[in-house]
This record gives C-alpha cells, sequence and structure tokens, in this order.
C-alpha cells in the first residue's frame, strides 16, 4: 500500500496528521473504518454538523450513520449483526487515546519566533463521546441506541477550522473509495485534493484553480510514461483520476469540481488522440469558502 498520510495538509499541521492516522493505521479493519466513518460524519451537515465548526461541536451517531459511510462493512454479513458489532465498536471510542507531537508556527510566526512552539502530549483522548440508550420512556434506543460524539481536547488547542475540515472529509474519501483495496486511487484523491488547495493559496484572489490533466499529474508525481490508449497502465490511471475526482466531488472539499475529463474509447478515435486530448483537457475546482471565514 502506499504511503498515504491522508491527514497531512501541510508542514505546519503535519505532526498532528500523522498522529492520528498512524493511530487508525494501528487498529484492525472494523474499528478503523468505524472511527474514519464517525470523522467523516463531522461532515455531513445532515447529522447535525455545524460546517464552520467540524469535531467541536457533537454529532449524533448511530450503526446506521457509520453503515453509510464504510461500504465494504456492508459487505459483511448480516446487517442486524453487523450493527451490533458496530455498536460496540462504538461504545469502546472514548477509551481511544493517543500521543500527539507539534510542531507549528502559529499566524506569521516562524522557526523561532515568539509565535513558535513545540509540544506533545500523551494521551489524549481521540473523542468525547455521550450514549443514550433504552430507558422505560424511549424503548427503541434499546434497538438502535444513539452516541452524540465531538472531537477530543486535540482537536480544540491543535488544528484550525480548515485543517479539521480536511481531516472529516479525506475520511469521507478514503471510505468512498474504500482505500485498503484501492490504495493508489485513494493516495491519488489525496495528492489531488492537497496540490489544488495549495495551489489556491498561492492565488488567493481567486476561488477558482483551473488545471490540465498533465499539469495535475505532473504536480504529484503522476507523469504517464506513455500516451498510447492501449497502453494498460495509462488506461488505469485514467480510471484511477476519475474515480479520485468523484470521490472528492461528492466529500465537498471543493465546493465544485467542473469538467471532470474521463479517459473514454470512442468510435474512430486514433488511440494516440485519447489519451493526448484527455491529457490537455482542464480540470476545475471551486474553492469552498476561505478558512478566514471559517470560526476556529
Amino acid at each position: 500500500m502506499p504511503n498515504l498520510d491522508p491527514f497531512w495538509l501541510d508542514a505546519k499541521f503535519g505532526y498532528i496528521g500523522k498522529s492520528l492516522w498512524t493511530l487508525i493505521q494501528g487498529m484492525d479493519p472494523l474499528r478503523s473504518d468505524v472511527v474514519l466513518a464517525v470523522l467523516a460524519t463531522f461532515a455531513e451537515p445532515r447529522f447535525g454538523a455545524p460546517s464552520d465548526q467540524p469535531l467541536l461541536k457533537s454529532v449524533k451517531v448511530t450503526a446506521d450513520t457509520v453503515l453509510r459511510h464504510a461500504g465494504t462493512i456492508k459487505r459483511k454479513g448480516d446487517r442486524k449483526r453487523l450493527q451490533r458489532r458496530i455498536g460496540l465498536v462504538l461504545d469502546g471510542l472514548a477509551d481511544i487515546v493517543f500521543d500527539i507531537g507539534m510542531d507549528r508556527a502559529r499566524l506569521e510566526g516562524g522557526e523561532g519566533s515568539a509565535r513558535h512552539f513545540r509540544q506533545r502530549t500523551r494521551g489524549s483522548r481521540l473523542f468525547n463521546i455521550v450514549k443514550l440508550g433504552a430507558s422505560q420512556t424511549d424503548r427503541a434506543l434499546a434497538d438502535d441506541p444513539v452516541w452524540y460524539v465531538r472531537g477530543g481536547q486535540w482537536a480544540y488547542w491543535g488544528p484550525d477550522a480548515a485543517e479539521r475540515r480536511w481531516i472529516c472529509q479525506i475520511a469521507k474519501v478514503l471510505l468512498a473509495l474504500e482505500y485498503r483495496n484501492h490504495a493508489d486511487t485513494a493516495a491519488t484523491a489525496v495528492d489531488i485534493a492537497r496540490h489544488i488547495l495549495a495551489a489556491e493559496k498561492s492565488r488567493p484572489s481567486s476561488r477558482v484553480v483551473r488545471v490540465r490533466v498533465d499539469q495535475l499529474l505532473h504536480a504529484i508525481g503522476a507523469v504517464p510514461e506513455t500516451v498510447d490508449f492501449d497502453d494498460p497502465a495509462i488506461r488505469l490511471l485514467g480510471r484511477q483520476v476519475d474515480q479520485a475526482l468523484a470521490a472528492l466531488d461528492e466529500a465537498g472539499l471543493f465546493e465544485a469540481i467542473g469538467t471532470k475529463p474521463a479517459l473514454r474509447a470512442r468510435h474512430g478515435a486514433p488511440p494516440d488522440s485519447l489519451a493526448e486530448t484527455w491529457l490537455a483537457s482542464d480540470v476545475t475546482f471551486v474553492m469552498p469558502a476561505p478558512a478566514a471565514e471559517l470560526k476556529s
């Protein structure tokens, strides 16, 4: 599996992101999918997540919430049995702790400045959770308990609003692409998102970033060795880019992704022209609300 490191957004946030991903990688598949599904729920306003304060305010989570996000879990057996297993994992989320190393420059401060600091926290709780279970007044909760979840203390003093949003939306992308089985496609999606967000920061006057496919591939280190459509390698790359853009669009990392070109066979078209046309086509990314408009 490629070294995804998906929660690494930029250098100032890399330390917490690495700590979080290391924690998730060390879990068994079911628990890690549940954790990613809970994180993804913070990117879903219909579950009560305010878009300006991801992780800081509680969201409502049930076993069905997890199943909506984690497609791989759905294929692992009887639904009722899965709901019980997920419920047991959700019960244990409050006990998950991890160590965080942070080395970042706040605001305009840099290395050695008064605003620059290093910090390490041991035993930080991943989530704060309150469970509503069965009661004499509401027996329905016996069959479908509800967990109200928000981020642990690390979410308050560590990442800013844009970084918290990144964590939650990338979690949704990883689950949508079934990252364990399609690691290359997941890595492509993460690299594309990271590159476009960095490009937008370098030109803050515009919320639209337009880039050619070949330039995008070059920027993420995925330049094809050939432009022959009959080469399986470039067709595989075309599918990966197509799926990555679709997952990023669905996850809401961008307000919109326009003109998503796909490498497809067309009757009567020469093989070389198919790949060349695809590589020369544009993809347009419309940025979400600037981080400055979000509450930290």
